[in-house]
């Protein structure tokens, strides 16, 4: 691996509408700093699934639909991924759950979904919260298989 590569970085930020037609942009954007820092595609994949999870979430609880945004922040620094999803919807930490399901339940019985926080933990590195300035910011890192 070349000197340059071990010690790239780069970011990216942008601000998106909340609705559920915006999510093909966070999750090319998502890809495109993935690839252009040599992740794999079964990383991209993961990361792409998690931060689309965290995304709808915010779209379909945060807001309720109400308009409103999202804020994303991409950060790779050499073998790192950090990706920084920001809303302004109640507070809400989702590191304090896992599957928000009960235990036993049938997946054909009750309402879908309830999955969500629990899989994102599953596929990401890390996955921290905080409040500020009255926004929930969602911070998940993704270290590069070498």
């Amino acid at each position: 691996m070349a000197t340059d590569e071990i010690n790239s970085s780069s970011s990216a930020a942008f601000t998106v509408t909340a609705d559920l037609d915006r999510l093909p942009q966070i999750m090319q954007a998502v890809a495109d700093a993935m690839n252009a820092s040599g992740f794999g595609p079964q990383e991209v994949f993961e990361v792409q699934l998690a931060v689309e999870e965290a995304c709808t979430n915010i779209i379909r609880h945060a807001y309720e639909g109400r308009m409103g945004s999202i804020y994303i922040t991409i950060i790779t620094e050499n073998d790192k991924l950090k990706i920084l999803i920001e809303d302004n919807g109640p507070p809400f930490d989702p590191t304090e759950h896992t599957n928000m399901r009960r235990r036993g339940q049938d997946d054909i019985e009750g309402p879908v979904g309830g999955w969500g926080i629990g899989l994102i933990k599953a596929v990401m590195d890390e996955m921290t919260y905080r409040r500020s300035l009255d926004r929930n910011i969602l911070c998940l890192a993704k270290k590069r298989a070498l």
